[in-house]
Formats: structure tokens, C-alpha cells, sequence
């Protein structure tokens, strides 16, 4: 999930323009609490998309948020494993036994959480097995400078290490076709970056969805070339056009906006 600030006029503003001003007004956790709401909200819509929220440092420890994430998942009943939470390496400190109780009691909940943009040389290597994530972003430079001697060989070893210890690795930064060579050369889970996809407003799955529905539509539409060839009236009471609308009339309605009107 990325946050973006949308200005009146309609220019979607990125995250290194407008997390300063929040965090000078003390606002960033609340941002944090925006956004999981936001999720939340497209997971009940969206039953088979799964959802990952990046957390900011001031919400790192914080029992409040843990509380609020649990609410929310009740109130909704949306399973927990489709929520996952990202935090970057360089916030979690090992020695900090406040920060790895945190990350357990997230996990309890039943999120995932994924260590972000991660070198490798934060935790000792019995950290490493007991750090409670599930997932491992690589940080880009391991994947961009990875023809260097020391980079490589530090790339994968981290890999390895981390999926010896069970844990789902992803290589980020992928913008170019050399650079997801690279990324099959580790043995990497997965992939992230421009290269493949560019971000979108909505998960990508609708595009799943709206591919099922034009196949769904046409298959009416055959049933009904068949029954006038073949004289068998699937639907007696009505007319089949009638039945192919009452199914596809429900997409083109308008979205309700605040106030319950549609748009």
C-alpha cells in the first residue's frame, strides 16, 4: 500500500514531499492508522487481494496501534493473514527487547511482517534466526551492485541464511531486464519494481476480475444464441437479454460518495 497526498487540484503528491510536514506536526501515526483503515476497507471489498502497509517509526512500540489493528480485524472480520505490515531494517534494533516483543505480538495477531530494504548487517546471525518477520526485502543495493565482489557474496549469503530460517525473500529495485537477471541468480521468492509493474490506484487483481466478468457475459451471450438455434428457453419467464442485464447492470451503477449519493 502507498500513501499518496492528493492535492485540490488533483496531483498525487509522493511520500518524500509531505512525511517531513507530517512528522513536524506529530501526525504520522495517525497516518499509519489512516492507512491500515484504508486497507482494511479495500480487503472487504476485495476478498482475494492481500494487502502489505508500511509503518513509520513513531508506531514502532507502539501498544496503542497493535489494539487499533486488532479492532479493526474484529470489527470486519477479515483474516489476518492478508494484512501484513513493513518495516525497514535500520528501525529495528536487536538490543531493543521492546522492538522484537512489538514485532511478536503483531505477529500473534495473525499479520505478517516483512523486514524492508534489509543489508544483512544489522543482526548477528543469532539475531537472525530469532527475529520474529516472515518475509526479507533485499535493499536495492545488494541487486544493483551485485557484480561487485563483497556485494555478492554478502547478497547470497543473506539469502541463503533467510531461507534456511523459512523466511520469503524479495529482491526490490527490479527496473531493467539485467537487473531481474540478477534477481533469478540469487534464488529469490520474488521481485519488486518498476520494471514489472508501475504502482496503481487499485490492486491489480481488478483487472482479474473485470477479464472474468467479459468472459461471463460472453458465455450468456452464447447460451443465448444457443437457445435460439436450439429452441431451449433456459429462463421461461423473461426474455434472455433481460437476464444478461440484470447481471452486468449492478458494474455500471455509480459509487456512493459520503453522504450516501451516487456519483
Amino acid at each position: 500500500v502507498l500513501a499518496r497526498w492528493q492535492t485540490p487540484q488533483g496531483e498525487l503528491l509522493p511520500p518524500q514531499v509531505f512525511l517531513d510536514k507530517l512528522h513536524s506536526a506529530n501526525l504520522l501515526g495517525a497516518l499509519d492508522r489512516l492507512v491500515v483503515a484504508k486497507a482494511i476497507a479495500m480487503l472487504q471489498t476485495q476478498p482475494q487481494v492481500v494487502l502489505a502497509v508500511n509503518l513509520s517509526a513513531v508506531t514502532l512500540g507502539d501498544r496503542g496501534f497493535l489494539a487499533y489493528v486488532k479492532e479493526q480485524l474484529g470489527a470486519t472480520g477479515i483474516d489476518p493473514k492478508r494484512l501484513g505490515f513493513e518495516l525497514p531494517e535500520t528501525l529495528i534494533q536487536p538490543q531493543e527487547s521492546g522492538h522484537i516483543a512489538w514485532l511478536q505480538a503483531l505477529r500473534q495477531l495473525g499479520c505478517w511482517v516483512t523486514l524492508d530494504s534489509c543489508t544483512g548487517q544489522q543482526f548477528s546471525l543469532q539475531q537472525w534466526q530469532s527475529l520474529p518477520v516472515d518475509w526479507v526485502k533485499l535493499d536495492r543495493r545488494l541487486v544493483a551492485q551485485f557484480e561487485e565482489r563483497e556485494t555478492q557474496t554478502l547478497a547470497i549469503a543473506l539469502v541463503r541464511t533467510n531461507q534456511l530460517f523459512k523466511r520469503t525473500c524479495i529482491a526490490k529495485g527490479i527496473d531493467n531486464q539485467d537487473l531481474l537477471n540478477v534477481a533469478r541468480r540469487l534464488g529469490v521468492q520474488g521481485v519488486q519494481g518498476y520494471y514489472l509493474r508501475t504502482p496503481q490506484r487499485k490492486p491489480h487483481l481488478l483487472l482479474s476480475f473485470s477479464l472474468l466478468g467479459t468472459g461471463f457475459v460472453s458465455l450468456l451471450i452464447l447460451l443465448y444464441l444457443l437457445k435460439s438455434f436450439l429452441g431451449i428457453n433456459l429462463v421461461p419467464q423473461e426474455h434472455a437479454w433481460q437476464v444478461i442485464w440484470q447481471v452486468v447492470a449492478p458494474w455500471f451503477e455509480p459509487e456512493p460518495d459520503s453522504s450516501g449519493n451516487k456519483k
